[in-house]
């Protein structure tokens, strides 16, 4: 079990959720977690990887919210000292060590396990790899995290990052 200790709506859609970490908890940049999300009914597990990186000292989620969705309507409701079980970390999604240079992709909330990996590489692991993030989203609305990734290409001259909007206002 977790406690909700930060929730912020960063984009029309998107939440960022950080929550306490287990002393014991220990898991590789681009893994996910599955929460236990009840209806009052039953008991049903929803996949999210996490954003922040091993060595925080929290884990820090970037959820996309569904009309109707199960784990939405917790997330919505959920308040700074809510509690939440999980299982976890698992899969297979993490950077290899054999990468000359590190490339990624990714659209809205997918870029939850990307960051996670980034941060890893360029804080953690100090790699002198190349890393560029290629960060799609739909709208102007959709847009986050520039000021991170801002910063961090700032602080790290091997980081460079593109953000593209597939339908732009003009």
């Amino acid at each position: 079990r977790v406690e909700l200790t930060h929730k912020k709506q960063i984009a029309r859609d998107i939440f960022e959720l950080n929550f306490s970490k287990p002393p014991d908890f220990s898991y590789t940049a681009g893994q996910f977690v599955q929460f236990l999300v009840s209806d009052g009914r039953e008991h049903v597990l929803r996949s999210y990887s996490i954003s922040s990186a091993p060595h925080d000292s929290h884990l820090e989620f970037c959820i996309k919210i569904l009309d109707g969705g199960r784990a939405s309507s917790m997330v919505m409701k959920m308040q700074e000292g809510d509690e939440l079980a999980f299982r976890g970390p698992r899969g297979r999604f993490v950077c290899s060590s054999e990468s000359r240079h590190l490339y990624f992709v990714a659209t809205g909330a997918g870029i939850a396990p990307i960051m996670g990996m980034i941060r890893d590489e360029l804080e953690y692991q100090k790699t002198d790899k190349k890393i560029h993030l290629l960060f799609g989203v739909r709208c102007e609305e959709d847009i986050f995290w520039t000021a991170r990734l801002d910063a961090l290409a700032q602080k790290y001259d091997n980081f460079k990052y593109s953000l593209t909007v597939s339908r732009p206002s003009s």
